[in-house]
């Protein structure tokens, strides 16, 4: 086998990556659609993600979205969040650093 082809376990846990990061859009737009239900459509348009999810939120299909981000944090402030990763994760919004109030 060539070095250059991906092991699978590495395919497998990109794909698992991707289906997570998914889970994490379509969070975003499921906050968006309840946040801004009653608002009027020009305050629809300027609506902004807070960038942050809870720790304890699982999707309907039980997935543990919060503590997936929360690896993601753990591995950015680690160093080993890939590059590409972490674009794809700053392009949705997510701060890197949670403020608890």
């Amino acid at each position: 086998i060539p070095s250059s082809t991906p092991k699978p376990s590495t395919l497998q846990s990109q794909q698992k990556w991707d289906d997570m990061f998914n889970y994490l859009v379509k969070f975003i737009e499921e906050t968006r659609q309840e946040a801004t239900k009653n608002l009027p459509e020009e305050k629809k348009k300027t609506w902004v993600w807070d960038g942050n999810v809870p720790t304890n939120y699982k999707t309907k299909c039980g997935k543990a979205l919060g503590r997936w981000i929360n690896n993601q944090r753990s591995a950015k402030s680690k160093g080993t969040l890939k590059d590409d990763r972490e674009v794809r994760l700053v392009s949705t919004g997510l701060k890197w650093s949670v403020l608890t109030t």
